[in-house]
Parts: C-alpha cells; structure tokens; sequence
C-alpha cells in the first residue's frame, strides 16, 4: 500500500516539475522575442531615447487630489497654449488620492 502511495506521489511529482519545465521554456522563449531588435521592448527602448533626445515629454499634464469630497488641482505643468486638463469623472476613493489627466491645447 505504501509502495502504491510512493508510485503516485512519484508520478504527480514527475508531472509537476514537467509543467514547470515547459513554462520555463516558454518563458524564455517569450523573453527573447520581446528583447529581440525589432520586439516590443526594443520599440520601446528607441521612443525612450528619441523622447530623452528630443527633449519632449509629451503633452502637459494636470494633477487632481481628492479632497473633502471633491477634486482638486494640485499641480499643472500647463503652459499658456494648454488648459488644465479636466478633474477625474469619478468621485475619489479615499482622502489624498491622485489622478493625472492631460491638458488640452487651447485653440
């Protein structure tokens, strides 16, 4: 009876380490295709440089705080050509929260 208990438990544990082979595999496979010249992470390397190079940060941004039951400005980085960007649509979760929303260009 042991022994047929030893056999399962054997076989599961044989199954398990398979499956985490496989997964491992996969995973590696999935790693290099995203950090190959061409994948998704390199896409993203290169906007980073061209936005670090070119010094644009993208469109200006609003930062709304909750408080006493409703939104607040806290910071803008708009310039005269931008209006704030809108308070959040939905009424905050908890005191202090944070919500960035961008700027619209004036026209």
């Amino acid at each position: 009876m042991i022994a047929g208990l030893l056999a399962v438990l054997t076989i599961l544990l044989a199954i398990v380490l398979f499956l985490i082979y496989q997964m491992l595999v996969e995973l590696r496979a999935l790693n290099a295709s995203l950090s190959a010249p061409g994948g998704i992470l390199d896409a993203i390397r290169r906007r980073k440089e061209t936005v670090s190079a070119s010094g644009d940060k993208g469109p200006p941004t609003t930062v709304w705080v909750f408080r006493n039951q409703r939104w607040h400005v806290e910071t803008s980085s708009a310039s005269p050509d931008y209006l704030p960007g809108p308070p959040p649509t939905t009424p905050g979760s908890f005191e202090g929260q944070r919500i960035k929303t961008v700027c619209a260009r004036r026209v």
